[in-house]
């Protein structure tokens, strides 16, 4: 059975072993906008319009179709989320694209295997829904080029 709480802390306590730890993450499509609410939890990086550029926690962010936000749901390539894809991408040892070609580093992945993160858009509306679950104990790598929104708001 899939549930979907439109409420953090309703879904917290349902979704929440006794030692405190989330279990499987649950997610349904929502069905209906006005049941969301966006919440920012503890531990976000919020970028200069209160977007989590590094969710955590129980976070739901609501984008509202005039919203003008750069960077959501977006991703440079094919989401490696099926079973043995991040094994394969790391197996090819990829190089690191950063520093305009020059970043002598390779491409390495973070695992943590108690958060979870979706995102569903109305594509006929513009209204989208991002929501993430778990907590990331671990520092978030350091980026190597200036982010979008930063070139923008200079």
């Amino acid at each position: 059975m899939v549930k979907a709480y439109s409420n953090p802390e309703e879904d917290e306590e349902n979704n929440q072993e006794a030692e405190g730890r989330p279990t499987t993450v649950q997610w349904a499509l929502p069905s209906n906008p006005d049941d969301f609410h966006t919440y920012i939890n503890h531990g976000c990086t919020l970028d200069s319009r209160n977007y989590p550029i590094y969710p955590n926690g129980q976070t739901i962010f609501v984008k509202t179709p005039n919203m003008d936000i750069k960077n959501f749901a977006t991703w440079v390539a094919l989401p490696p989320t099926a079973p043995g894809s991040v094994d394969k991408l790391l197996a090819r040892k990829p190089k690191c694209k950063g520093a305009a070609g020059r970043c002598p580093g390779t491409v390495s992945w973070q695992a943590c295997s108690e958060t979870g993160c979706r995102f569903d858009i109305n594509q006929d509306t513009g209204w989208g829904l991002m929501r993430h679950r778990g907590t990331h104990n671990h520092p978030w790598p350091e980026s190597k080029k200036p982010h979008e929104l930063a070139q923008e708001e200079l």
